[in-house]
């Protein structure tokens, strides 16, 4: 009985401190509706803003400098059982700090500069791309022909000089062969008369020249292998795959993707100020 007694004082209770019901959380929900509504009845505005922005883009695009592109592809020199002309990890480097790619501590750079040098290993060669960057296709063509045209100066010394240690091994195996064939003629020649005298001594002459003989074969393999690495095909100097470039159409600016991202950047920007317009009516009209 004291259960049935106490349930009406309950009841009464959350009456008198206003237990609260649904009711109270849906009329703090957000409504989707109500913030389509406020785009809608905005939507000038934010159309005024993307137009706003776009020609910002469009006018940014007529008045900002054009800046052309050029490549060249570079195929480093190598010799033949000595390897490359020049390091290749060691000479992108040197390339780096010589045209200070990608190096802004001294502030912008003036154009014409490189922009940015990759190397890339195909097979056993190593292939190296340079871009540069000018006001125009011209300026940055000529300025790209005028850096590879000095590397390809600077490798073109260490090729000779490397290829010429091995041709001066070649030649100097080749007076070291012909001096074995003579050798070897003037010891047969004397063996023939001084068998008929000591056939002692011509036992040892005959001897000497069997070493002399069995040392051309080898000597002969290591000319012809000689020869062999001084072929282009094994030892070639560093050469253009690839003339640098003379581009058509400018890099940057680019209208079209300008204008994408200010049609992006407006409709954000457009649908905050149409929120926040909204949010300064609102409080307006709460406090008056």
């Amino acid at each position: 009985m004291s259960d049935n007694q106490n349930a009406p004082q309950h009841q009464d209770a959350r009456e008198t401190v206003g237990y609260p019901g649904p009711a109270y959380y849906r009329d703090d929900e957000i409504s989707l509706i109500d913030l389509w509504n406020v785009l809608i009845r905005r939507k000038w505005m934010i159309a005024g803003a993307m137009v706003l922005c776009v020609l910002a883009a469009i006018m940014y695009s007529m008045v900002a400098t054009p800046v052309y592109e050029s490549r060249t592809v570079v195929l480093i020199g190598k010799v033949a059982t000595i390897g490359p002309v020049e390091n290749p990890d060691e000479m992108v480097q040197r390339l780096l700090q010589a045209y200070k790619v990608g190096d802004d501590t001294e502030g912008g750079r003036e154009m014409p500069y490189v922009e940015a040098i990759s190397l890339n290993k195909r097979d056993a060669d190593h292939v190296l791309t340079i871009s540069a960057r000018a006001e125009t296709s011209q300026e940055a063509s000529r300025f790209l022909s005028e850096v590879v045209e000095e590397l390809l100066s600077e490798h073109q010394v260490w090729f000779d000089q490397a290829t010429a240690v091995l041709k001066g091994r070649l030649d100097t195996l080749n007076a070291l062969t012909r001096a074995f064939e003579s050798h070897i003629v003037t010891i047969q020649d004397e063996l023939n008369t001084v068998r008929k005298i000591d056939p002692v001594q011509a036992s040892v002459m005959a001897v000497e020249s069997g070493k002399l003989i069995a040392q051309l074969p080898d000597m002969e393999e290591r000319r012809v292998n000689l020869e062999l690495n001084l072929l282009d095909s094994r030892s070639y100097p560093t050469s253009l795959l690839r003339a640098p470039t003379l581009t058509v159409k400018p890099i940057q600016p680019r209208p079209k993707l300008y204008v994408a991202i200010a049609l992006v950047l407006g409709l954000m920007l457009g649908i905050f100020a149409a929120f926040f317009a909204e949010f300064l009516k609102n409080a307006r009209t709460s406090t008056s």
